[in-house]
């Protein structure tokens, strides 16, 4: 019966654990939520248009474009844009991590486990999900023109810029 228990818990927290956003970023890439401020590069960009996925470093967004970089700078009508989601920092495990060693540290509880042990996974869970979602934005939800602030270049490509020049951050 114990057992039941445990793995009732168990199969609870994977659930709400599948819930947390997640990012098709190159592990490394995403800065760390301390340093995001101090990164010259934009975000980490997928967006799905009329010519499929495009993801990258969100260089720029402009009128009637959204310049993506990876391997080479790409430019997407906004016309063409269906959906688009941001990442700007990699939201990392620290909650979940937290919430594990407490489950863990509550069997030293006895027979309250029964009691804590369920309320760390559920606690738990409900603000890695939460968290996980911080540096996530997404369009059509927020204006185009306020996601144009996690780009290299918030303001739009310079005029003076030779486009072939660009590259695309390289992860660390």
């Amino acid at each position: 019966m114990r057992n039941n228990n445990l793995m009732f818990v168990i199969a609870i927290a994977c659930l709400c654990f599948m819930h947390c956003a997640t990012t098709r970023a190159p592990s490394g890439w995403l800065s760390d939520p301390d340093n995001v401020g101090k990164d010259v590069y934009g975000g980490w960009v997928d967006v799905t248009s009329r010519q499929g996925l495009i993801s990258g470093e969100l260089i720029a967004v402009e009128r009637d474009s959204v310049y993506v970089a990876k391997e080479h700078l790409r430019a997407i009508a906004v016309a063409d844009v269906l959906d688009m989601r941001i990442t700007v920092f990699d939201a990392g495990s620290k909650i979940a991590l937290g919430t594990f060693g407490g489950t863990v540290l509550a069997l030293s509880n006895g027979l309250w486990f029964l009691l804590t042990g369920p309320m760390w996974i559920i606690g738990g869970s409900i603000a890695a999900i939460y968290r996980s979602y911080d540096p996530v934005y997404d369009f059509p939800s927020s204006d185009l023109r306020s996601l144009a602030l996690f780009a290299r270049f918030p303001q739009g490509l310079p005029a003076s810029l030779d486009r072939n020049s660009i590259k695309a951050k390289v992860r660390k």
